[in-house]
């Protein structure tokens, strides 16, 4: 398909397929339904978990076949790299941030509690190597975990807290102005 994604199909049957959250929510079904079309016949079953335990599911074989988020996969898993994504920060309009033209810093960025996905996650994980990777240190205690891009999502536009998302859920927020997103020079987050 368009994001380069073609599942092979071996026999007619089900196909159990794991994805992380952000990939399940909004790149595996639009692959899903270009798949149905060239074979009818197999029946599809997608579980939606954080990489974790994605990864978990393929180790197991629990699921035939597993779509991440995350910057590590475990040893025994063979992988792929079909597409690149990018995190973001992200804060209503009243938020402090949303103002900050020249970006924010690693430094305040990782000394700022977030609103953070769960462990296990590929955004928090991708998030904790970059600041890291800036900072030689850890992110601070998230302000609240949560367990989906939604959650996080409705709760940012509850209030002032910041977060760090795939630019892919929140794309739809950020054209309609009810997000903004903070610049971190810094920061590489694919």
């Amino acid at each position: 398909g368009p994001a380069g994604v073609q599942l092979r199909w071996t026999a007619s049957g089900t196909l159990i397929i794991a994805a992380s959250m952000t990939v399940g929510e909004f790149l595996v079904p639009r692959w899903l339904v270009m798949s149905r079309r060239e074979r009818p016949d197999v029946a599809i079953n997608l579980a939606v978990r954080n990489s974790t335990e994605v990864a978990r599911q393929v180790v197991d074989r629990t699921s035939d076949v597993g779509f991440i988020e995350s910057p590590a996969l475990p040893p025994d898993v063979h992988s792929q790299t079909i597409r690149e994504d990018a995190l973001c920060v992200v804060v209503g309009r009243a938020h402090a941030w949303a103002q900050a033209r020249s970006g924010i810093s690693a430094e305040e960025l990782g000394s700022t509690p977030l609103i953070q996905r769960e462990c296990g996650s590929g955004t928090r994980a991708t998030l904790q190597r970059a600041l890291q990777a800036a900072r030689s240190t850890a992110a601070a205690p998230p302000l609240l975990e949560l367990g989906s891009n939604s959650e996080i999502k409705t709760a940012l536009l509850e209030g002032g807290a910041a977060a760090v998302l795939s630019r892919l859920a929140v794309a739809r927020e950020l054209r309609d102005g009810s997000l903004v997103a903070v610049s971190t020079p810094e920061l590489d987050l694919t």
